[in-house]
């Protein structure tokens, strides 16, 4: 049995010695690495996760939250104090999407995390954790849950709904692109009351998904 702390320095080692950082090559080290500590504890692959994202670069922390994803006794195993320690290491929106759609929307949907939670995110000072509030609502929403949640959803849309940093307002669109896409007649509703505080950008986002159905599928290229 590995530590933690051996777990984690040797997929930060893998990560570090691929001469070009492409996801797909980095994906693979994942999976080999999930692979191999499925007999492990979760408690070290967790704790593993931890180290592994507060030690890689922005860019790479999903392997982290996916190492935790994919390891079925360490994504049972994680509570609201896991969540919150991953919180401290969100500086940029390819951290907080990764770990927004990949840990905590299901996390979420689960019941391992309350709703006041998520709230608190979108009242927070830091832009990276309003966005956050926003991209969980996208993992609450996915077919991995294999539901839609808009008495959740909503709240946090409409406490975001005025923010005027483009990190949250493009957060805002795509959570309410993913929500209709599963319940158009909510999202309808939402805009139809929120519409003189949404800013330009949302509302455009917003109207052609209602009426074409279609809009960017991620907030990857904000």
């Amino acid at each position: 049995m590995r530590t933690a702390a051996e777990i984690a320095g040797k997929i930060a080692s893998d990560v570090r010695a691929q001469p070009h950082a492409y996801e797909p090559a980095l994906r693979n080290i994942r999976k080999w690495h999930s692979h191999a500590l499925a007999p492990e504890p979760a408690n070290e692959v967790l704790a593993a996760a931890k180290l592994l994202a507060s030690d890689l670069h922005q860019e790479w922390k999903w392997m982290a939250y996916e190492l935790v994803r994919y390891h079925p006794g360490a994504y049972d195993s994680v509570v609201a104090n896991d969540i919150a320690d991953f919180t401290l290491d969100l500086q940029s929106w390819y951290a907080v999407d990764g770990f927004g759609t990949v840990l905590v929307g299901p996390i979420w949907a689960k019941g391992c995390i309350d709703d006041a939670m998520v709230e608190a995110w979108s009242k927070s000072e830091n832009r990276w954790l309003r966005r956050l509030a926003l991209v969980a609502t996208i993992g609450l929403n996915s077919a991995q849950t294999g539901a839609s949640d808009a008495d959740r959803t909503l709240p946090i849309c409409r406490q975001l709904a005025a923010d005027t940093d483009d990190m949250v307002a493009k957060a805002l669109a795509w959570s309410l692109r993913a929500l209709a896409k599963r319940d158009r007649a909510s999202v309808a509703e939402f805009v139809q009351q929120m519409d003189s505080v949404l800013t330009g950008g949302v509302r455009r986002e917003i109207h052609n998904q209602l009426k074409f159905g279609r809009g960017a599928d991620s907030a990857s290229q904000s």
